[in-house]
């Protein structure tokens, strides 16, 4: 027996429909460029550096290190992430989360995870900075507060939802192609009060690490690709159909 055309019809479009509606689920892995941005100084005429974008760990905190500072440094975690491209569509990303590995912990205070803006390229910037209350003057988002904190354990830790912060620096594909960027600071106290403290900080792994890297996973609808345009076509063409036949009966 042959299948009635419109029959035919109709499971085009719903599978189609099906198509445009299911969300593509992936990850973004950080930027090999990641790096921790930091200051020598303390004090308020604190000097911003950018350190080690290849190593294979990120500080966040306080640190004794003659590598960067002979009297140490108070650093921030900063990773990219190329954003991916869905087309015109706004608000893509349904949930989206960061996961990071902690390598160590030797800290009393708490970490906070941001949301920079968008830029071209994937490098970080001194002004990506923050400790405490002590910022750069890179524009930042709050997505979590307490990510870390003083009864963290090592291992693989991940955020909450971050798929809002992603379709605000989407744009509606504005910005696909270019990088976003997380920070990972301590959230309270001042850098000048702190900055001769004792050792006092966390160290994550870097995209530059073989194991452990920090990306981000998601789930996406993408803008509605040819055949689902058509089967929304062909939907619309069998409606009209019926609706005339009908009408002529």
């Amino acid at each position: 027996m042959k299948t009635p055309h419109f029959i035919k019809s109709s499971a085009l479009a719903t599978s189609c429909l099906l198509t445009l509606q299911t969300a593509q689920a992936a990850t973004i892995a950080a930027d090999v460029l990641d790096a921790q941005a930091i200051n020598t100084t303390g004090g308020t005429d604190y000097t911003l550096s950018v350190a080690a974008p290849s190593a294979t760990s990120l500080r966040i905190g306080r640190y004794d290190d003659s590598t960067y500072a002979p009297n140490g440094s108070n650093g921030s975690a900063i990773f990219a992430f190329e954003i991916p491209d869905f087309g015109a569509i706004a608000d893509p990303f349904t949930e989206a989360n960061f996961t990071f590995n902690l390598a160590t912990i030797n800290s009393s205070w708490n970490v906070i995870l941001e949301g920079l803006g968008t830029r071209s390229s994937a490098d970080v910037i001194n002004q990506d900075f923050r400790f405490g209350t002590t910022n750069g003057t890179t524009p930042a988002i709050a997505l979590q507060s307490n990510i870390l904190n003083s009864t963290s354990v090592t291992g693989s830790h991940t955020s909450s939802d971050i798929a809002g912060y992603l379709n605000t620096q989407y744009a509606s594909g504005t910005n696909a192609g270019k990088y976003a960027f997380l920070r990972l600071a301590i959230s309270t106290g001042a850098n000048s009060s702190i900055f001769n403290n004792a050792q006092n900080g966390y160290t994550v792994t870097s995209a530059n690490a073989g194991t452990g890297t920090p990306y981000i996973s998601y789930s996406a609808v993408p803008e509605p690709s040819s055949t689902a345009l058509l089967g929304l076509t062909a939907l619309g063409v069998l409606f009209r159909r019926r609706r005339s036949e009908k009408i002529a009966s």
